[in-house]
């Protein structure tokens, strides 16, 4: 893997009683852009840092390989691949509400 190339994993994960809001969150589909060596790691990484956001991983759906050619100038995306680069990982939580009994 090149020094430039970032895994993006599509991931989704559920709140715990650490994450602001837990009661009124179900759950997250979380974009995790991790500059890690293998595929093995980057998921560990990711694990890691979306516990550290007070998150659990359920499950990796999608693993790709990404660089700066993976993104137009405008793209959003664009901007955390460079953050990736940077500090090693971005991540962005997409969440849902919790369902209303």
């Amino acid at each position: 893997m090149k020094a430039t190339e970032i895994f993006l994993l599509g991931c989704e994960a559920v709140p715990t009683d650490r994450t602001s809001d837990h009661g009124a969150i179900g759950g997250a589909f979380v974009n995790a852009w991790i500059a890690e060596e293998s595929e093995e790691k980057a998921i560990s990484a990711a694990q890691s840092h979306i516990a550290d956001e007070g998150w659990r991983l359920l499950a990796v759906q999608t693993i790709a390989i990404v660089d700066a050619t993976s993104y137009t100038f405008d793209d959003p995306g664009l901007e955390y691949y460079t953050q990736a680069l940077l500090h090693g990982h971005a991540l962005v939580f997409n969440v849902w509400p919790s369902p209303q009994p």
